[in-house]
């Protein structure tokens, strides 16, 4: 986020076209050596959110990669009973944590599985569809250094639209 404000230009990455198929007044490039105000890695909760609020500006030019693909269509993905058939599939990079010295005392090898979405949307469809919502605090803490547009009350709304 340091960089947030500055061009950049992309080389590599797949763009998440879940922006390009929403209403949003995105554009979205696939052309190398783009120029663009405000790149977002990660199409996750937070950085779709993110990308489409940046883009309310339509004078803002931004690229939003995720490795992963869209998941729309797949009733897997909308059907919160299936979700355990996500875990371990195409649409999940499977992590294991490394050997645990104080914990996993009860799984063998002491290592755990880390369930994280490999998709637009990433762990929000894998997470058996848990809504957090971020603290207020924060929100408001980014706004008082500067960040206009940021604060809790502001972000709310975006929060409410799903």
């Amino acid at each position: 986020m340091a960089v947030l404000g500055s061009s950049m230009v992309v080389l590599v990455g797949i763009i998440a076209m879940w922006l390009y198929t929403r209403n949003s007044g995105v554009h979205i490039s696939p052309k190398p050596n783009t120029t663009y105000d405000y790149i977002i890695v990660g199409a996750g909760s937070a950085g779709s959110v993110l990308a489409s609020r940046l883009t309310e500006n339509p004078d803002i030019n931004v690229l939003l990669v995720e490795a992963g693909g869209n998941p729309d269509g797949l009733w897997v993905v909308n059907t919160p009973g299936a979700i355990p058939n996500l875990l371990h599939s195409d649409l999940d990079w499977d992590y294991r944590t490394v050997q645990q010295t104080h914990s996993s005392k009860g799984i063998d090898g002491q290592s755990s599985y880390w369930g994280k979405g490999r998709s637009l949307g990433v762990s929000s469809f894998i997470n058996f569809m848990t809504y957090v919502r971020g603290n207020r605090y924060d929100y408001d803490g980014w706004a008082a250094k500067g960040c206009d547009g940021w604060s809790y009350r502001e972000v709310l709304p975006y929060f409410l639209k799903s």
